[in-house]
C-alpha cells in the first residue's frame, strides 16, 4: 500500500487576483484586497477603430501631463495635432469618460497623465509597477502582456530576463485586448507588497502603439 504520509505535500496554485467586467462600475472591484487587476471589457465603434490605426501609423504623440485633476482635465490640447472633426472628437469623448471612471475608483487625487506612441518594447521584462493603482488602455496595437497570479512564478520574477517568461509549469501569459480599460495594482498600493500585477509591454508590429496611461502622484491611503 502507499504510503501518503510519505509523499511531500504538492504545492498548491495560488488563487488569481484578476477579475474582468463588462460595465465600467465593476472597476471598483480593484478596491477589494484580494484583486489586482481589474479589467473593464469593451469595444468602441468601427468608425473610431480605423481611424485610430491611421492616426497611430501617421502621427507621434507624446504627451506627459503631472499635477492635474482628473474631473476638470481638457483632452484638446494632447490632441491638436491630429485632424480635427467627428472622429477626434468622439476619442476626446471616449478618453474623457476613461479617466472619469479612473477618478470615481481612486478619488479626486493629483494624476500623471501620458497619451504615448510607442514603437518599441518599452518594457521588455515582466515586472511589477512601483505605484498604487494604475490605469492602462491601448487605443492602437497589441494589448499589455501579463500573467495571472496562478501561473506567475514570482520566485523567479527578478531573475527573469526579456527571452522568457517567468510562469509556473503548465502557466500561460495572458494579453489585455484593444480598447479594455485595465486597472493595475502596483507594490506601492498600501498592503499590497507581496503582489502586484506582474505584466510587459508587448513587441510593436508595423504602426505604433498608442496608449493612454493614468497614475495618482500620491498613493490612496499613504
Amino acid at each position: 500500500m502507499l504510503d501518503l504520509s510519505a509523499q511531500p505535500a504538492a504545492r498548491r496554485a495560488p488563487k488569481d487576483r484578476h477579475r474582468v467586467v463588462t460595465e465600467a462600475r465593476k472597476l471598483s472591484a480593484i478596491n477589494r484586497a484580494t484583486v489586482d487587476l481589474c479589467i473593464w471589457r469593451r469595444s468602441v465603434s468601427p468608425e473610431l477603430s480605423a481611424w485610430l490605426d491611421v492616426m497611430a501609423s501617421e502621427h507621434q504623440l507624446e504627451a506627459d501631463v503631472r499635477g492635474v485633476r482628473g474631473a476638470a482635465f481638457d483632452f484638446e490640447p494632447l490632441v491638436k495635432a491630429l485632424p480635427a472633426g467627428a472622429p477626434r472628437d468622439a476619442w476626446v469623448a471616449d478618453l474623457s469618460e476613461v479617466l472619469a471612471r479612473y477618478v470615481q475608483v481612486v478619488g479626486d487625487e493629483p494624476l500623471r497623465v501620458q497619451l504615448s506612441s510607442i514603437d518599441g518594447r518599452k518594457c521588455p521584462r515582466f515586472h511589477v509597477d512601483n505605484v498604487g493603482v494604475r490605469l492602462l488602455c491601448t487605443y492602437a496595437g497589441a494589448g499589455t502582456e501579463w500573467i495571472a497570479e496562478s501561473s506567475v512564478d514570482r520566485e523567479h520574477l527578478r531573475t527573469c530576463d526579456a527571452m522568457h517568461a517567468p510562469t509556473r509549469a503548465g502557466g500561460s501569459v495572458e494579453h489585455l485586448e484593444r480598447f479594455d480599460v485595465a486597472l493595475m495594482k502596483g507594490s506601492a498600493f498600501p498592503g499590497n507588497g507581496r503582489f502586484g500585477t506582474v505584466h510587459r509591454s508587448p513587441a510593436v508590429q508595423g504602426a505604433p502603439r498608442l496608449v493612454f496611461t493614468v497614475d495618482t502622484l500620491r498613493v490612496p491611503g499613504r
